[in-house]
């Protein structure tokens, strides 16, 4: 079965934490999160939150892959550095693996789009 997992970027704080439990409520949906150092969970309200999905793969150093990771990867032979976007029923660079598409176990995560915005072009 495949994991699903989410991380949260936090708008207001600038940080990321590990989703915990996602509710939804009509009135009041929040979630709750924890940051990825030791501490206790904290429910936060969902508008607060960039939510981000694992991906279902791991880079080449075994960490695992999630929606605005940015990867350098080879495309069609060439280096490239990507954002990972959930777009067309995948997650691309990775969406089929066909020829000149990403492999996740060859590519590597260099960042991510909130942390180092400077990698995303």
């Amino acid at each position: 079965m495949r994991e699903i997992e989410f991380r949260a970027w936090h708008k207001i704080r600038k940080k990321m934490y590990i989703v915990m439990n996602l509710t939804r409520a009509e009135q009041t949906p929040l979630t709750l999160i924890r940051e990825f150092i030791d501490s206790e969970s904290e429910a936060v309200l969902t508008e607060e939150l960039e939510i981000m999905q694992y991906i279902g793969l791991k880079d080449k150093n075994g960490k695992e892959i999630f929606e605005g990771d940015v990867v350098k990867h080879k495309s069609w032979g060439v280096d490239d550095i990507t954002e990972v976007k959930f777009q067309d029923g995948g997650f691309y660079p990775f969406a089929a693996q066909s020829e000149g598409l990403a492999d996740a176990e060859e590519s590597e995560i260099i960042g991510n789009s909130h942390t180092t915005p400077e990698l995303v072009l």
